[in-house]
Order: structure tokens, then sequence, then C-alpha cells
């Protein structure tokens, strides 16, 4: 009930920035009290990219947490690479609680990819497959 009351008055703020901001705070709130549905739902209908993006990662973040990595890639997938590959990293005691070691072997697949498309994440690949 307090989240619907939350969304309204937020959807009301007359200024757009405003309105997005407070909808971005109410995506994270929403996210963190695992209501990913819900999260997802007011993240995505935030006119404004750069607090869409802040909420999605937000969102992204709790689904890790959550151990639901396979939604929370999914949710990354408008984030820049590096924003991408960060989060990836972030994630790693996720990746241990469901697979001990599994951190490492993710990043690397990671980076190995990202290394595709650029250079400096071929070079950071190489260095984490060295051993």
């Amino acid at each position: 009930m307090i989240f619907q009351v939350a969304e309204a008055v937020a959807r009301s703020i007359p200024v757009e920035w405003e309105r997005a901001e407070a909808l971005r705070a109410l995506a994270e709130a929403l996210a963190q009290a695992g209501r990913f549905a819900d999260a997802e739902a007011v993240a995505r209908s935030i006119q404004r990219e750069w607090p869409r993006a802040r909420a999605l990662r937000a969102l992204a973040d709790a689904l890790a947490q959550a151990g639901r990595l396979d939604e929370a890639l999914l949710t990354l997938s408008p984030y820049s690479l590096d924003a991408s590959l960060e989060a990836v990293a972030n994630w790693a005691p996720s990746f241990e609680e469901i697979a001990p070691g599994s951190s490492l072997a993710v990043l690397r697949q990671a980076t190995r990819v990202a290394g595709w498309v650029r250079p400096d994440w071929r070079r950071i690949s190489e260095l984490l497959s060295s051993d």
C-alpha cells in the first residue's frame, strides 16, 4: 500500500526531472524490498535516460544479491560495456554462493567476450587468464 501511494505521489510531480528522480528512488526501494516486478515496471516507466539506467542497475544488483543472476544480466542489457562488467564484478559474492570458485571464471568469460570488441578488455582478459 505504501509503495502505491509513493508511486502516485511521484507521478504527480510536475517537473519532469524531479519526477524521474522520485521514480528512480522508488524503483530502488522496491528492488531492495524484493518487489522485483514492481521495481522493473517503475524503472522502465522513467522517461529520462540516466535515472532509468540507475534504477535498472539497482534492480540488477538486487536481483544478483537474491541469486537471480540470469534476470540480473538481462536487466543490465541497456548498459554500457564498462558498466555491465563492473556490475558483474560486483556480483562476485552472489556467484560464489551459487558455486564456490565461480566468480573468477565468470569474470574471465565476461572480459573475454568484451575483448572481442574492445582491445583494452582483451588485455584484461589475458591478464585474468594467465595463471
